[in-house]
């Protein structure tokens, strides 16, 4: 049985992050009608989906699953300071193509400003 649940947080968080479902498809190495008959309750994901939905969406499994933990948190950023989430934030709320660009902008930035 399919919890419709499921794909109604994806489809939320998708969302709350400003991604289509092809550009979210194409982080996770999916189709793109994958992540819609998740959406729209016809499938369930299977145990490697949810994993890269978990990192996709910035959210744990365990609320995609059952909706009970604190959206954004992940093991990585628990020692991160206010700028720091800030700066994530920041990043998340852009395509993926806009994310690569600031990275590699941030990147020249550094490089430049410590002489190397």
């Amino acid at each position: 049985m399919v919890d419709r649940r499921i794909g109604n947080r994806v489809r939320e968080q998708r969302e709350r992050l400003n991604l289509s479902q092809a550009t979210l498809a194409e982080q996770m190495s999916v189709r793109q009608s994958s992540i819609s008959a998740i959406e729209m309750g016809k499938v369930s994901p299977t145990a490697e989906v949810l994993l890269k939905l978990s990192a996709s969406l910035h959210v744990g499994i365990d609320w995609l699953l059952c909706n009970d933990t604190y959206i954004g948190a992940t093991p990585a950023e628990s020692g991160l300071d206010e700028l720091e989430r800030t700066a994530v934030q920041l990043l998340r709320s852009q395509s993926i193509e806009h994310q690569r660009d600031l990275i590699s902008i941030l990147t020249l930035i550094v490089k430049f400003s410590s002489g190397k």
